[in-house]
């Protein structure tokens, strides 16, 4: 992942799970029920896989957002949000089992990850544009002979 990078590791790990989420829903309502362990398994499986490398990902690309000094603040923030997004996912579980039934689960999970997805490439289209544009005014603006970018930023 270090060589990677962590938005080479999360889109692939969201891709991933909207498949295994997708394949799980599927093959309640359209694989019968002999044939059913196998997808069942198949999509558990990639499930497993694919957030196996997820979270470590999400916190080194907090960090790198961060910085080293703001790095326990941006993991008790990931930490935050994780339990928060596990308070919701419950709720929309619930919602879901209310007013559907357990076969459309994996299809409520799968929408929820493509809105992570989009999310997350959203996100990465900005901070590629705002990295290229501080390039691009630290090349036309240099700083003076001598100066580091600290002793302008605090840092």
């Amino acid at each position: 992942m270090d060589r990677l990078g962590p938005s080479r590791v999360i889109i692939p790990c969201l891709s991933v799970t909207i498949l295994a989420f997708s394949l799980l829903s599927a093959s309640v309502h359209w694989v019968p029920t002999t044939l059913a362990p196998f997808p069942v398994l198949s999509g558990v499986v990639a499930w497993g896989i694919a957030h196996w490398p997820f979270y470590p990902a999400q916190q080194a690309g907090g960090t790198n957002i961060a910085g080293l000094r703001g790095t326990p603040i941006s993991l008790s923030l990931n930490a935050s949000f994780m339990y928060l997004s596990y308070s919701l996912g419950a709720a929309l579980g619930s919602l879901t089992l209310s007013f559907t039934s357990m076969d459309n689960l994996g299809w409520i999970a799968a929408l929820c990850k493509v809105a992570a997805l989009t999310l997350t490439a959203s996100i990465g289209k900005h901070l590629a544009q705002a990295q290229k544009e501080a390039i691009h005014c630290r090349i036309r603006y240099p700083l003076p002979r001598g100066r580091h970018l600290r002793q302008f930023t605090g840092s």
